[in-house]
């Protein structure tokens, strides 16, 4: 349950558009993070993208800020592992530092997952495929706080509701193919 976090339920949402531009990855990341930062306790980001070649100068400075925070951070108490981690995964951002979050909201949209946590380590979303792929646990008065700056981009949906849509497309399509396959 999210009581601590607010009165109001949190859900899980998506940005249910394909995002496939930059621009649009990197405004949407931003604007989860900033709508986010007030109840997030923990980020834990991965620095490695699928698009170095096109980093920005921030992000790449970004970047090399956190691995080497991760090579500092050794091995992470949270991880099953009992062999060192690789420094470019897995790598603590404080969220009420100032020097962290600046990193961290400079190469969020860039890297290939970050998880946001609150308080007892609640999720509170993430970003994956370099910040295409985005899921947010909002209350409703987030959600209409930040679908303003995402309007352009696209729309917030409960991910439930993208899961049963999703779902009714597959059955339409398996029954499309077997009537095809019977020649009906």
């Amino acid at each position: 349950m999210h009581s601590e976090l607010s009165a109001e339920r949190r859900q899980e949402y998506v940005l249910d558009k394909d995002v496939t531009d930059r621009g649009e990855a990197s405004r949407a990341c931003v604007a989860v993070l900033q709508t986010l930062r007030p109840h997030v306790r923990l980020v834990v980001v991965d620095a490695y993208t699928d698009y170095a070649d096109e980093l920005t100068a921030e992000a790449r400075q970004a970047e090399a800020w956190l691995r080497r925070r991760g090579e500092h951070q050794g091995r992470r108490p949270w991880r099953r592992r009992t062999w060192p981690a690789d420094p470019g995964m897995g790598i603590e951002v404080d969220p009420a530092d100032d020097q962290h979050w600046y990193a961290l909201s400079a190469y969020a949209p860039w890297s290939i997952n970050v998880d946001l946590y609150g308080p007892d380590n609640e999720d509170l979303g993430g970003f994956y495929d370099s910040g295409y792929s985005i899921v947010a646990t909002l209350t409703e008065t987030e959600v209409a706080e930040i679908s303003p700056t995402l309007a352009d981009i696209g729309a917030l949906v409960l991910l439930k509701e993208v899961h049963a849509r999703r779902k009714q497309e597959r059955k339409a399509l398996g029954l499309l193919r077997r009537r095809t396959r019977d020649g009906s």
